[in-house]
């Protein structure tokens, strides 16, 4: 318990850094906390965000895809992986991604966001319509539980 408190600690410090623009910092913050715990699936997170942000796709691809197989089930991964291939213009393997995220997740709007661009991107718009519509639908409704 005490170990998962100081990773925690860690890792919003990590969080901070990276917020404040010092991402090489953020990322080898997340590495210590890596090698401290090879699975702490927020912190492969954050540094695959982090190394994305500085120029390195393979090395986000790496942290993302083993955060999957730490949390097979955790449609943010999914989504995260789909957004870094997007970027990457890997467009074929981000749309399936996307909809591994939106299959475990279908309440999760971001990735339909994502998804919609490449619809648009290969022509179609009535798809892209559909995702950017269901997104803006799901932003509304988590809105307006959050207001409560």
């Amino acid at each position: 318990m005490e170990k998962e408190k100081f990773l925690d600690e860690l890792y919003t410090h990590a969080q901070f850094k990276m917020m404040e623009g010092e991402l090489d910092e953020g990322v080898k913050i997340c590495s210590e906390i890596l090698a401290k715990d090879c699975k702490y699936t927020k912190a492969l997170q954050a540094r695959a965000i982090g190394k994305l942000r500085l120029g390195d796709p393979e090395g986000a691809l790496e942290d993302i895809q083993q955060s999957i197989c730490c949390e097979p089930e955790n449609s943010r991964f999914y989504y995260h992986k789909g957004t870094i291939l997007f970027q990457t213009g890997r467009l074929e393997e981000a749309f399936k991604e996307l909809t591994k995220a939106i299959e475990l997740d279908p309440k999760y709007p971001a990735p339909y966001t994502v998804r919609a661009k490449i619809f648009e991107m290969n022509g179609d718009i009535e798809a892209s319509n559909a995702d950017m519509e269901q997104a803006i639908k799901l932003r509304n409704e988590q809105s307006e539980v959050m207001s409560w």
